[in-house]
């Protein structure tokens, strides 16, 4: 079975960390923070980088690259309200953010 490298963590704290090839996706988590982490050729059915759920979280100073999702989110798909800053994005699709 695939799963993603972190799954189903709560409140993480991710710095400096690089998620490469990620096939089913690279973290889906309750808040938390990530923080100058690298997210590249990373795949799945919705957020390929994160899948963040909860009330709050954050992700600052990370890069997106080649990050592909068939449903939404390319890079991130979070439901709630997050402070998302200083990221960078290239070739996600559908979109960076949903």
């Amino acid at each position: 079975a695939h799963v993603r490298a972190i799954y189903n963590a709560f409140l993480p704290v991710i710095d400096g960390c690089v998620f490469s090839y990620c096939q089913e996706g690279a973290l889906y988590c309750h808040a938390g923070k990530i923080t100058n982490s690298q997210f590249i050729n990373c795949k799945a059915r919705s957020g390929a980088g994160i899948i963040m759920y909860g009330a709050r979280g954050q992700v600052e100073h990370c890069h997106f690259q080649h990050c592909i999702s068939s449903y939404s989110g390319g890079a991130i798909d979070m439901s709630g309200s997050y402070h998302i800053v200083g990221c960078t994005y290239e070739d996600c699709h559908p979109n960076n953010v949903s």
